[in-house]
């Protein structure tokens, strides 16, 4: 399970943002983990006079509504019981959507044999768009299949934006 890191907007937490980071990163793997989810993005910040914590979790089998519903709810009882957070706080827990973004080499992992949309920021064999297959993901690269059976290595430094292809 990779974790992403929270991002923590100016500390304005009773206790050291970096504390709180590591208490809901100890805290809330266990439940994930139950439910074989991992997380894709948080975030916490304030908000007016409370803390929004938005978390973005998935699973390879893709998340339901119910199990993000269930998670959120373990994750506020949680956070309750152990009163993690003084403060008043909204905490959102869900899907990243079908359409969401893949930046990391984890989310390319996730749609290896899947087509994608992919934007770069410079040329590769000449073309800055292309619909294509992921074959394979490194550290550094994403070897692709183009509709013309032309395999490229991209470079993430490359990527613009690539999002799954949804097919209607």
């Amino acid at each position: 399970m990779q974790w992403v890191t929270y991002q923590v907007y100016p500390l304005f937490y009773s206790m050291q943002a970096e504390s709180l980071q590591q208490l809901l990163n100890k805290e809330v793997k266990p439940i994930l983990q139950e439910f074989q989810a991992e997380v894709i993005e948080e975030t916490v910040k304030k908000m007016g006079n409370r803390i929004l914590m938005r978390i973005l979790i998935d699973k390879p089998s893709g998340i339901t509504i119910d199990e993000c519903a269930i998670i959120n709810r373990r994750i506020g009882d949680m956070i309750d019981q152990k009163n993690l957070i003084t403060e008043q706080y909204l905490l959102e827990v869900s899907s990243p959507g079908l359409d969401r973004s893949l930046k990391t080499s984890g989310d390319f992992r996730r749609v290896i044999g899947k087509d994608i949309e992919i934007w770069l920021n410079r040329p590769v064999s000449d073309k800055v768009y292309m619909t294509a297959k992921v074959k394979s993901v490194t550290d550094d690269t994403i070897s692709i299949e183009c509709k013309d059976q032309q395999e490229l290595s991209v470079p993430y430094g490359a990527i613009a934006k690539a999002r799954l292809l949804i097919k209607a």
